[in-house]
């Protein structure tokens, strides 16, 4: 069986002398592990290998065999190189981040393309040089709602009225999202995660929930709302995917 779909390169790592196995977010039937047989040969001497990089966007051609655990590499049609995530070391990490939660909420979903077409634009944003963290706190926000986790964030996750700046906001990742003050001392397990929103980060977190990831790109914040922020997203990530999403943090951050 033959399948024909846009994809991009989350993963590769050598295979043999010659080959690659990559691993593949596609729009058609999400990550595949593909094997790509001879990608590190040269075609000619004064010619590069052709190997897809990682974050490259293209059309494949993949055919699967009776194995069903992977698929061969049939044809790469490199559509998008995406040289800014090469140049700059933290829009590359934010991109890993964006490739690992797609990677764990897009198991089993019945719209792989939906989380596709989201990462493609996240990556589109950093590859032009927008600022990286708000791009992944919008990415992530975004994603984790898609996937059920993350009631709207523009009421309380537990009683459904609106939030106001001035209120005591958690996030309570049981809970599904933010929690106003009135209905803190009603949360239920309380050894699960909280943590205590700024007012400042409420506001922010509700616009990256709503706004395009264009705009998140040139979100300016402080960085107490900044390191707010990389808290919540982690958490509620971590929570919900039971294993850890530290990649979501910029590095030498600790939750």
């Amino acid at each position: 069986m033959y399948l024909k779909s846009d994809a991009i390169i989350i993963n590769r790592r050598p295979f043999m002398n010659t080959s690659y196995v990559l691993f593949c977010y596609t729009e058609r039937a999400g990550k595949l592990t593909v094997l790509a047989k001879g990608a590190a040969r040269r075609r000619k001497k004064a010619e590069p290998p052709s190997i897809p990089d990682l974050f490259q966007r293209g059309e494949v051609v993949l055919w699967f065999g009776r194995r069903r655990d992977y698929a061969i590499l049939r044809e790469w049609t490199l559509e998008d190189m995406r040289p800014g995530l090469r140049s700059d070391y933290d829009a590359f990490r934010a991109a890993s981040g964006c490739a690992a939660l797609v990677s764990e909420l897009a198991r089993g979903s019945d719209d792989p393309g939906e989380y596709y077409r989201g990462f493609d634009r996240a990556l589109d944003v950093l590859a032009r040089g927008a600022d990286p963290r708000p791009v992944l706190w919008s990415f992530s926000l975004k994603a984790l709602t898609r996937a059920g986790f993350v009631a709207p964030l523009s009421s309380c996750a537990a009683c459904g009225s609106a939030l106001a700046g001035k209120d005591r906001t958690v996030v309570s990742p049981s809970d599904g999202g933010l929690v106003c003050g009135a209905c803190q001392s009603r949360l239920g397990d309380a050894e699960a995660p909280r943590l205590v929103l700024p007012p400042d980060a409420v506001g922010t977190a509700r616009f990256l929930a709503t706004s395009s990831v264009e705009a998140a790109g040139n979100l300016r914040v402080s960085p107490r709302c900044a390191a707010a922020l990389d808290r919540a997203t982690v958490m509620l990530a971590e929570y919900h995917l039971e294993t850890s999403m530290a990649i979501l943090l910029p590095e030498g951050s600790r939750t």
